[in-house]
Parts: structure tokens; sequence; C-alpha cells
């Protein structure tokens, strides 16, 4: 008989097994700012969310941050992604602290 996967949380007597974290992080590009996101937020994420860890990206902040400089979209995109990743991960039990 096989027993839980390691992380699920069921363990025998003296054993502790590891939070379960995330095997994904969801990228979604919306049209709109999420509802959650303030009013220069390019991006927001969600760690805990329900339906799992989640980072939306807002299409019209984006548009909007470039505007004066469209050359620099693909660095405001990247800046947003791992300033939006690294809160995820600051989240996750056993991942280092990053600033």
């Amino acid at each position: 008989m096989d027993g839980p996967p390691a992380g699920a949380g069921a363990g025998t007597s003296g054993t502790r097994c590891a939070p379960l974290q995330p095997e994904m992080i969801v990228i979604q590009v919306a049209s709109k700012r999420p509802g959650q996101a303030t009013g220069e937020a390019l991006a927001s994420a969600l760690p805990y969310a329900r339906a799992g860890t989640r980072i939306t990206v807002s299409y019209a902040a984006l548009e909007e941050a470039i505007h004066q400089t469209p050359k620099l979209a693909r660095a405001f995109l990247a800046h947003a992604l791992v300033h939006e990743i690294t809160h995820v991960l600051q989240e996750w039990p056993g991942t280092l602290a990053m600033v």
C-alpha cells in the first residue's frame, strides 16, 4: 500500500511533513486592472488564492506606463513579473527571503 505523497500533511507519529507548496504560478494578462490593484500597479499577486497561486498583469496599466517610451515595454513587463514572483516566493515556506 502506498503512503501519502510527500508534503501531503499526513504522516506517521514523530514525522513532520513539509508544508504544501504550489506546483505552479499562474500568470494571466487582464485587459483591465484587477480590483485589488493599486493605481500605479502593473500587476498583482495572490499567493493564497483558492484557485492557486496567481499573478495578474494589467495590460491597461502596462500600456499606460509605456505610453511615452514604448521601447521599454519588455523592461516594464519583466520588472513587474520579477516583483510579483518575488512576493509569491516570500510567502512560500522554506524559500529565502528576498527584497
